[in-house]
This record gives C-alpha cells, sequence and structure tokens, in this order.
C-alpha cells in the first residue's frame, strides 16, 4: 500500500490500536517491494500499534531454495520530510523492517522490532541518502542488523537502542 504526497495538510497522524497482519500466503506481499510506503510526504506521525509481515513462511521457502518472492520490506519512507515513528512495533517483517531513504527529518523513538535471531536478511532499520534521523530507545531483536547505514547519511543520531541478537550497527 502507498501513500504518495503531496499532503494537503501540514500534519498527518496515523494511529494503530492493534495489530495490522500481512496475508498468511507470502507470495501476497513478496512480490512487492514494500509493504507499507510512504513517497514525497511530510509532517507524517505513526503512532503506536504493530505491524506484522508473517515472514516466517517466505524464511521457510528461501532456505529451501525453491522458487521464492525476493519479500518486502514492511515499512518505507522516500523523499519524506518531518515524520516522527513512535512506540510501533513490527514483527517478521519478509525483509527489512523499516527503511529511511532520502529523507530529512525523521524522528524514531520508542519503536521494537522482533524477528527469530535465524531471520533471514531481516535488517532492522536502514538509513541512507537522509539527513537528520534521530533513533533513541528503541529494542531491536533480530537476527540480522540492527541499524544499517549506507551512502551519503548525515546528522545520524543513535541513542538508547538495544541491539541483539543480531549484527549490530553496520556501515554499509
Amino acid at each position: 500500500m502507498a501513500f504518495k504526497g503531496q499532503c494537503k495538510s501540514p500534519q498527518i497522524t496515523i494511529r494503530i490500536d492493534g495489530t495490522l497482519v500481512a496475508p498468511v500466503d507470502y507470495h501476497v506481499l513478496g512480490k512487492s517491494a514494500n509493504w507499507l510506503s510512504f513517497e514525497g510526504v511530510s509532517g507524517v506521525s505513526i503512532i503506536g500499534g504493530a505491524l506484522d509481515a508473517k515472514g516466517p513462511s517466505l524464511w521457510a521457502c528461501e532456505a529451501s531454495h525453491t522458487n521464492c518472492p525476493s519479500g518486502a520490506t514492511t515499512l518505507s519512507f522516500t523523499n519524506s520530510n518531518n515524520i516522527k515513528i513512535d512506540g510501533l512495533m513490527s514483527l517478521n517483517s519478509q525483509m527489512f523492517h523499516i527503511v529511511i531513504n532520502g529523507c530529512q527529518n525523521m524522528h524514531v523513538q520508542g519503536v521494537r522490532i522482533i524477528a527469530a535471531g535465524n531471520s533471514p536478511n531481516t535488517n532492522d532499520i536502514h538509513v541512507q541518502l537522509s539527513s537528520n534521523v534521530e533513533i533513541i530507545n528503541c529494542s531491536i531483536k533480530t537476527g540480522d542488523d540492527c541499524i544499517s547505514i549506507g551512502h551519503r547519511t548525515k546528522n545520524l543520531w543513535i541513542k538508547r537502542v538495544t541491539c541483539g541478537p543480531g549484527h549490530g550497527i553496520r556501515f554499509l
């Protein structure tokens, strides 16, 4: 599902009171690049709730070396400004949990990310081509990079983030 700017309102809040659950059939999401995508938006806040992408069935397909879709990122922000993510939980992403690409002034706080310790390619928070990004008071428990930092990332502030059993913070 893609949300594309230009937004008419200067502030939009999306409050999740519960859990959004992906379809059981991993092919439904797996053929897409993203489950929830925000492109060219400004002033969007996502508050609370959980996103369960049902990744384990896709991971099992990949482990069997059969013809599997590549998998979807759970939550993606591209070319967006003044974004807040507060208190969100991301469970069992097929691929990346959260991608921040080409964004300015992002504030990620109180986010919990959970997947099995042997979950493949579930990079948790990936930041690239972005500036003025804060990742604060987050708990990340998966089998891949907790935070991956791509090229041309500037003014990234990471504070009070617990990480493990994955690879920690990685510069790509």
